[in-house]
């Protein structure tokens, strides 16, 4: 406890009535982050495939549209934007 608190990683509220929180950090669980999202890992080379069937390859490491829409999506949703930051 006396480390995290060292270290600023535990965060008080302004009062008694807010949740003590540990700050975490990315760098330490990198291992635990290998795949966020699961989709499998073949669907943007199947999608590319199917657009241009006279192509054996169109490029590397495609990625499938669904993952685009959904990784854009964060950036474009005002929905999903947090509080107090812009749009």
């Amino acid at each position: 406890m006396q480390k995290l608190l060292a270290e600023k990683r535990i965060l008080f509220g302004a009062d008694e009535s807010k949740i003590i929180e540990l700050k975490l950090y990315v760098q330490d669980d990198k291992a635990k982050l290998a795949s966020v999202i699961d989709m499998d890992a073949c669907l943007g080379a199947n999608e590319l495939a199917e657009l241009f069937p006279e192509h054996k390859r169109v490029f590397n490491f495609a990625k499938p549209s669904e993952l685009i829409s959904k990784l854009l999506s964060f950036a474009t949703n005002p929905a999903r934007a947090r509080p107090g930051t812009p749009s």
